[in-house]
């Protein structure tokens, strides 16, 4: 699956990982953001592990499983919203 600059992905088409949600930026500022979005409003039972820190590139991948996906993808799009971004869906 590839990713694009500038773009917020959900996704499970990505070879050897879970349901992740990723943030592929140029601008570090929003990738700083996106971190902290994550780390501040992604609720712990949802089982998500923070894979992939750098400064243009941020990962979270979920072990809770497809059933969990509605909640996932809501609280992804509250974090997409809350950075002035979009959710692209890749499912």
């Amino acid at each position: 699956m590839k990713e694009f600059p500038n773009q917020m992905l959900l996704t499970n088409k990505n070879p050897n990982k879970g349901l992740i949600v990723t943030l592929c930026h140029n601008d570090p500022e929003v990738i700083e953001q996106f971190r902290e979005a994550c780390f501040d409003n992604l609720d712990r039972s949802l089982n998500w592990f923070h894979q992939c820190n750098t400064a243009g590139y941020q990962m979270f991948e979920f072990w809770a499983g497809m059933e969990r996906l509605p909640e996932i993808q809501e609280s992804c799009e509250h974090i997409a919203a809350m950075i002035g971004m979009e959710l692209e869906i890749a499912i």
